[in-house]
């Protein structure tokens, strides 16, 4: 069943449902999943930049192997601006929605220290309501993100994590959220919630 929900809800948007519809069943089938977790993340990131910086916030989750160091899930993130260093102010939004996956660096899941590699692969839109000759004022682009993470437990429920991480966006040409402003350095800092007793 988990594995049905995980393949499913990203082929609702190529159904020939209406777009209502389809945002309706994909609430549904992520609320749905993400109340099946076994673990599961809130996500605040910062893509610092020269001109302007970028903070968003998401949830990710999934569930786990049998050895409990890899978890399989679904990841979402949302931004939203409204003043850009180099353009000034204006509403910059940005968002994304995909696969995501962790390797977990722990001889156990109770161990209180240990790093951990997410890697998220996506589907993007950003939007703006921003004008500028060449430039679009929405787009659908793809996005990568490989971090590297350090996580402490606070409990038998509850982890902190934070790090680094490099995120690459191919198919962005909004004004003012294009390729090279939405890729590039990452950092990533989040509490995450499971059932970390051996």
């Amino acid at each position: 069943m988990k594995i049905a929900l995980l393949l499913i809800v990203p082929l609702l948007l190529f159904s020939n449902r209406s777009i209502a519809q389809n945002y309706l069943l994909l609430l549904d089938g992520i609320v749905h999943y993400f109340s099946t977790y076994d673990d599961l993340s809130i996500q605040a990131e910062i893509r610092p930049g020269f001109q302007n910086t970028f903070f968003s916030f998401g949830v990710r989750g999934g569930h786990n192997n049998k050895t409990d160091n890899i978890t399989i899930g679904l990841s979402i993130f949302y931004s939203k601006d409204k003043f850009h260093g180099e353009i000034g102010p204006g509403t910059f939004k940005n968002s994304h929605f995909g696969l995501y996956g962790e390797k977990k660096f722990r001889k156990n899941r109770n161990q209180k220290l240990y790093l951990s590699t997410p890697l998220t692969l996506a589907v993007g839109v950003s939007t703006t309501d921003q004008y500028a000759p060449s430039y679009a004022d929405n787009s659908i682009y793809f996005y990568s993100e490989a971090e590297l993470l350090i996580n402490y437990g606070l409990g038998k429920r509850i982890q902190l994590n934070f790090g680094p991480g490099v995120r690459i966006c191919d198919g962005s040409d909004t004004f003012g959220l294009n390729d090279r402003d939405l890729s590039g350095l990452s950092f990533q800092a989040g509490i995450r919630f499971g059932n970390f007793t051996q």
